[in-house]
């Protein structure tokens, strides 16, 4: 509430949506609960979203960034279980790399091909192994070098039936 002397500034200022405009009035900006959940997003000139931030009441927070035509590119939450996740699309949409810590603790890096084919896949295990994975375009892992937790490297090959082979 505005009070005599305090150059007209209110402490509180309480409402479902704000907006932010332009010189030209065109919005920019706006903070608003979307369903009960606040979302804060900052809109290209053309009136496209291409920044976004969430709090679900679910437990999940995100930040969407897009592209000037609304493509999502990058996304990055944290789910229930306080597992970050980020993820990098390619103008089409499709998921073409994700980072993330799983609930275990696991770090996970996963790169896609076009048609959402995972072809790598690099872990590290809380037990000391880390792992990187090389996948064909039908999702059969082929090569994997692995380095245990005492530092000692293997590698294994997979046939296309998936057997497997030490090197």
């Amino acid at each position: 509430m505005t009070t005599p002397g305090n150059d007209g500034v209110q402490e509180v200022v309480r409402a479902k949506r704000f907006e932010l405009v332009d010189d030209d009035g065109a919005v920019r900006g706006e903070m608003a609960a979307d369903g009960g959940n606040p979302v804060l997003s900052l809109f290209h000139s053309n009136g496209v979203a291409q920044w976004r931030a969430f709090v679900l009441d679910v437990g999940v927070a995100g930040l969407y960034l897009s592209d000037e035509v609304d493509n999502l590119c990058l996304f990055i939450s944290v789910v229930q279980n306080g597992s970050p996740h980020i993820v990098m699309q390619d103008q089409n949409g499709n998921r073409r790399l994700s980072v993330s810590v799983e609930s275990d603790g696991t770090p996970n890096l996963v790169m896609r091909d076009q048609n959402g084919i995972a072809r790598l896949l690099a872990c590290l295990h809380d037990d000391g192994v880390s792992s990187i994975d090389l996948i064909d375009e039908n999702g059969t892992p082929r090569l994997a070098a692995i380095l245990n937790k005492y530092g000692i490297p293997s590698f294994l090959t997979r046939d296309e039936a998936g057997h497997t082979r030490r090197l």
